[in-house]
C-alpha cells in the first residue's frame, strides 16, 4: 500500500471520527442528564450551556464535514486545506491538554483515562498525514 492510499485512509477514519463526536454532543447533555449534576441551576445558566454545546457540535460537524469534502486538496498539498486539517489537529491536541488539566467531571477515573485515550488517538490519527504530507 503506498503513503497516498495510507494518508487518505488515515484521514477518512480521523474525520469520520471527529464528525461522529461532532454529531454525538448534540445528544450527550440529554443522554447523561448533564443537569442533573448542577441542581437549582439558574436558566440563563442553563440555556447558555445548551447553546455553547450546539454550537461547538454545529462547528466540529461542519468543519469536519467541510474537511471530508475538501480531502482530495488535503492530500494534495493544496495549502489552504492543509492549514485547515491542520486546525483540525491542533484542535484534537488541545482537547488532550485540557482534559489533562480539567477533566469534564473533576476527577482522574476510568472515564477520564477513556476519554484521554480516544483523543490521544484520534490526535495521532490524524497528525500522521499531517507530517507525511
Amino acid at each position: 500500500m503506498d503513503l497516498e492510499k495510507i494518508n487518505k485512509v488515515l484521514i477518512n477514519i480521523g474525520l469520520i471520527i471527529s464528525f461522529g463526536f461532532g454529531v454525538g454532543h448534540f445528544f450527550i447533555p440529554y443522554v447523561i442528564n448533564w443537569f442533573e449534576y448542577i441542581p437549582n441551576t439558574p436558566k440563563t445558566l442553563v440555556i447558555s450551556i445548551r447553546w455553547t454545546n450546539f454550537f461547538f457540535s454545529f462547528v466540529l460537524t461542519g468543519y469536519t464535514l467541510i474537511l471530508l469534502l475538501l480531502q482530495k486538496r488535503i492530500i494534495h498539498r493544496d495549502l489552504v486545506a492543509m492549514v485547515f486539517y491542520a486546525f483540525l489537529v491542533f484542535l484534537w491536541f488541545s482537547r488532550i491538554i485540557m482534559i489533562l488539566i480539567l477533566p469534564w467531571n473533576g476527577v482522574y477515573d476510568l472515564l477520564f483515562l477513556f476519554q484521554l485515550i480516544s483523543f490521544i488517538a484520534i490526535f495521532i490519527i490524524l497528525l500522521i498525514p499531517l507530517i507525511i504530507l
